[in-house]
């Protein structure tokens, strides 16, 4: 039988080459849906280290509420972005997915309950606000927040910015 040292001098070859035989394992980035979710859960948590996690370094997160006659706030980099996020953190805020995750076009979409000291000082127990994502390789690249109409097909109802929370 020749098999064997064919098999041998293949086996060696692999060594030689530096390849292994041993398994190998394949890491899947998470999917855009979990992306989402895992934020919108750290944001409700306080947990600002697993929200910075789930961000590009370069993210930049825009808060529009110009159509609700607010103002457009631009975030970039984790160091802003996270500033804001331990600022909400004091501020008692909490957020909840309401429906499910699409994406669509490369655009992930969700909608979210928020609710903070600042909005409950305002006599708003909570407000609805629209988030669009991009998000490559499991980091969210951009977030735009913007709010979402009191009833389907309404006017967008005016809402404080939450990225701002009132001094303590």
């Amino acid at each position: 039988m020749k098999l064997a040292p064919v098999l041998t001098v293949l086996l060696t070859g692999f060594g030689i080459l530096g390849l292994s035989m041993a398994p190998y394992h394949v890491y899947a980035q998470p999917s855009e849906p979990v992306v989402a979710q895992e934020w919108v859960s750290a944001l409700d948590s306080g947990d600002t280290g697993a929200a910075l996690a789930l961000l590009a370094d370069d993210a930049v997160v825009i808060v529009d509420t110009a159509q609700a006659g607010g103002a457009t706030e631009i975030y970039t980099g984790k160091d802003e972005i996270g500033a804001t996020l331990r600022a909400y953190a004091a501020d008692n805020y909490h957020t909840q997915l309401l429906g499910t995750v699409e994406v669509v076009n490369g655009t992930t979409s969700w909608v979210e309950r928020q609710s903070s000291d600042t909005l409950r000082s305002m006599g708003l127990a909570s407000q609805d606000v629209k988030a669009d994502a991009l998000i490559e390789a499991g980091k969210i690249k951009s977030l735009i927040y913007e709010p979402v109409s009191a009833q389907e097909g309404g006017e967008a109802t005016p809402r404080p910015s939450l990225w701002q929370p009132k001094p303590p």
